[in-house]
């Protein structure tokens, strides 16, 4: 008996305070309803937004891939598409190709600071790996050798799992053969191969091992045996590869072997 009038009691405390503190509650309901609003109308329209970009990058398609249908896209309309949709899933993806296809076009200043602008923009992408090879590449390509180095070391250290670092330790050993320092490209020709990278690198860390030590046999007694089969053509490239699409291979044919 004693609870129910407790409770009885309570029940008029509270209506007491709700009517001293009517307009307050009132106030604190209008809000809270304008704030779930709000939040719903930026979930749609962030909704919207996305749906609008994926279907602006899927009208350009990808540009290694046109057929004769229609006019291949340009660097510029993937950058359009970044431009007008920044911060979308599309616009990352759009940024990079964009970035792409200016390094394949060996316009490397343009490519350089377009994957730049995605390392500023997208700090948290999943396709960040990406865009680190690729400052590392136009470094490369523009025979910047010393920031070359420097940007793909930190590829290793930013990236160590991914297969960039693979594309990364395949650079840096071509670098060192060129610089005269044979046992400096071993020693990354030979983590690809113990399984340092989870890579499909293998094949071409193995054909320059064995080119290398042909020239520098003394060489041979400090490194892992080869374990893998030879390719037909050996020709080093850069690939960037977008996560979310198929492999696009990128060639600086000029570069230095």
């Amino acid at each position: 008996m004693s609870s129910d009038v407790t409770q009885t009691a309570g029940f008029y405390d509270f209506l007491a305070w709700l009517e001293v503190n009517k307009k307050r509650v009132v106030a604190i309901t209008v809000v809270a309803a304008v704030l779930a609003l709000a939040i719903s109308y930026t979930i749609y329209n962030k909704n919207q937004r996305e749906i609008a970009a994926d279907a602006a990058l899927l009208k350009l398609g990808l540009p290694l891939t046109q057929t004769d249908q229609g006019p291949t896209p340009t660097a510029r309309d993937f950058e359009k598409v970044a431009i007008d949709f920044a911060g979308t899933a599309a616009a990352e993806r759009a940024l990079l190709e964009s970035a792409g296809l200016l390094f394949s076009e060996n316009q490397y200043p343009e490519a350089l600071n377009q994957f730049k602008k995605f390392q500023a923009s997208y700090g948290s992408s999943r396709m960040l790996g990406i865009a680190a090879i690729g400052v590392a590449a136009c470094l490369d390509a523009q025979n910047k050798t010393d920031e070359a180095i420097n940007a793909y070391k930190d590829v290793l250290a930013r990236f160590p799992s991914e297969s960039v670092a693979g594309q990364a330790r395949i650079a840096l050993g071509r670098i060192y053969e060129a610089k005269k320092q044979p046992d400096a490209a071993l020693k990354y020709y030979d983590e690809i191969l113990k399984g340092g990278t989870r890579s499909g690198w293998a094949n071409e860390a193995g054909e320059f091992r064995e080119m290398l030590l042909a020239r520098n046999p003394n060489l041979a007694s400090n490194s892992v045996p080869s374990v893998v089969s030879s390719v037909p053509e050996l020709k080093p490239k850069l690939a960037l590869t977008n996560a979310a699409q198929p492999v696009k291979p990128v060639t600086n044919s000029g570069n230095k072997p």
